[in-house]
């Protein structure tokens, strides 16, 4: 008996990360918070959560099991707006215990709250609106698809940060929740409604958080050697410049990668979101191209389904929502979105740990990555 507890207590040490972003643990400290009641959703669960990363922000969740962490999850974050549950117009019916607890909402959070959970504080996007409506982000919502994906991108965008020693964080994904309802889309088609849970953060205070020139440049050349970009959204043909879409927070993690995007080449020069000139141009020496031994695989990360490139068109979005859609039938369980977490994340950070690092301490930083997915399921 006393090895077996051995066991387990090496078990849950070791699946505590070495190194993370530190999240904020005090309300105080978010951007011009309001407080919100919002009710309990009887009928979400856990999909697929980091349970690793959360031993490692949550001291109290260290002795309990993976179902254990799950239940916690929901106690202290399946709760949604008022006003998103009084109506029908974007979402189907929302059940809800009438059991409430007091959010908060940070100023500019339109579709996300922040919730006090034991011995830190869950930013969580998805959980409604205070006026929700037609349209883009007004809904107050996500799909369940749209969770599991920006899951996997942060996941991994940390990893080819870490590799190629750039210094930048991302403020990280504890886990994605089914709401066990529909959000009802602009044309009348359903999708499952999900929400994304993730460190409490104080985000960059100018244009909604968007990083200023230098801070979005050097996110963005860090990011094309692996093949990725934050060029993602109406990323056309027609298009004379592209606009790079850096998101993040007052210490300069990284977040929201909903605009990310693993894409072939590049060729036109970028301009930042919120600028009026290019601030990358092709035959400048800044204008670099993915390399062949550190990139994202195309058949995997880019838009080989579609052969369109748009982020809610590439084949994460694809395979997430499909993913979702079986979930939600009962066609596919928690194993299966291990497995699509290994196979998009976990196979990409074994093939590249092989890759050789400028440095010992990136080598064996991303070594933690490597051993940190075991715990992601």
């Amino acid at each position: 008996m006393k090895i077996q507890v051995l066991l387990l207590t090496l078990g849950v040490l070791c699946s505590i990360p070495s190194f993370a972003y530190e999240p904020l643990r005090d309300w105080k400290q978010l951007n011009a918070p309001t407080r919100e009641r919002v009710l309990r959703i009887p009928g979400a669960r856990v999909i697929l959560a980091d349970y690793g990363l959360l031993r490692r922000d949550f001291a109290e969740l260290r002795d309990l099991s993976e179902p254990e962490v799950d239940t916690w999850l929901l106690s202290k974050t399946a709760y949604m707006s008022k006003p998103q549950i009084n109506q029908t117009r974007v979402n189907t019916k929302i059940v809800t215990t009438g059991l409430g607890v007091d959010a908060y909402r940070p100023a500019d959070y339109g579709r996300a709250l922040v919730f006090e959970a034991g011995s830190g504080l869950i930013d969580a996007k998805g959980t409604g609106s205070t006026y929700p409506g037609k349209g883009g982000h007004s809904n107050g919502l996500a799909t369940t698809g749209e969770a599991i994906r920006e899951f996997l991108f942060e996941k991994l965008v940390r990893t080819v940060l870490t590799h190629g020693e750039s210094g930048i964080e991302t403020v990280e994904h504890y886990a994605v929740i089914d709401w066990g309802f529909d959000v009802i889309h602009d044309d009348g088609s359903r999708d499952a409604a999900g929400m994304i849970l993730r460190q409490a953060h104080q985000r960059y205070e100018w244009n909604q958080s968007i990083f200023p020139d230098d801070q979005a440049l050097r996110v963005e050349l860090s990011l094309r050697p692996y093949g990725l970009t934050s060029t993602g959204t109406h990323r056309t043909a027609t298009m004379e410049i592209e606009n790079i879409n850096i998101q993040g927070t007052k210490d300069g993690a990284i977040l929201d990668f909903g605009a990310f995007l693993s894409v072939k080449d590049f060729k036109r020069p970028a301009q930042n979101l919120t600028g009026w000139q290019a601030i990358l141009s092709p035959g400048s020496a800044e204008f670099i191209q993915p390399r062949p031994e550190l990139r994202v695989a195309e058949n995997l990360w880019g838009t080989t389904v579609s052969g369109i490139e748009d982020p809610k068109l590439d084949n994460p979005w694809i395979w997430s929502h499909e993913l979702a859609r079986d979930l939600r039938r009962g066609a596919a369980d928690r194993l299966a979105t291990s497995v699509h977490f290994d196979n998009m994340v976990g196979a990409y950070r074994r093939a590249l740990y092989a890759v050789p690092t400028a440095s010992r301490t990136a080598s064996t930083a991303l070594g933690h990555l490597v051993e940190a997915s075991r715990w992601i399921k």
